[in-house]
């Protein structure tokens, strides 16, 4: 049987696995597509993002809320291009799509208790 705190590590993990997940399929379509933006700004969002990553997993408390608080402005913003599924069926359902992946990411890191115990867990171990 698995402990909890081992749930709880293999929840953040996921919801890590989410974040870089969406950060490289965004990176791929933005260089598939030529939407204008530079390669060196998207590799270093992608380097901050993985950064962020490895401190939510390491435990760094303040890491998770600035994730939280991030995911959540992503998630509003995924469900703000949802309307335009009328103008483009395609669009809407991108943005929709991202709204629930950073939903998902949030739920994960606030809801479960295996993930509390996780992070509690590595507060000990740090202290």
């Amino acid at each position: 049987m698995e402990s909890s705190v081992s749930k709880g590590r293999n929840l953040v993990f996921a919801a890590m696995g989410i974040i870089i997940g969406i950060s490289m399929v965004t990176i791929f379509f933005n260089l598939i597509t030529g939407v204008h933006q530079s390669f060196v700004v998207q590799f270093i969002r992608f380097v901050l993002t993985c950064g962020l990553c490895y401190l939510v997993y390491s435990g760094v408390s303040w890491a998770r809320w600035v994730c939280v608080i991030l995911m959540g402005i992503a998630c509003f913003l995924g469900l703000s291009g949802v309307p335009s599924i009328i103008d483009n069926p395609l669009l809407g359902l991108v943005s929709f799509l991202y709204f629930a992946a950073y939903l998902t990411v949030i739920l994960l890191l606030l809801i479960p208790k295996s993930v509390g115990e996780y992070f509690e867990s590595l507060e000990l171990k740090n202290h």
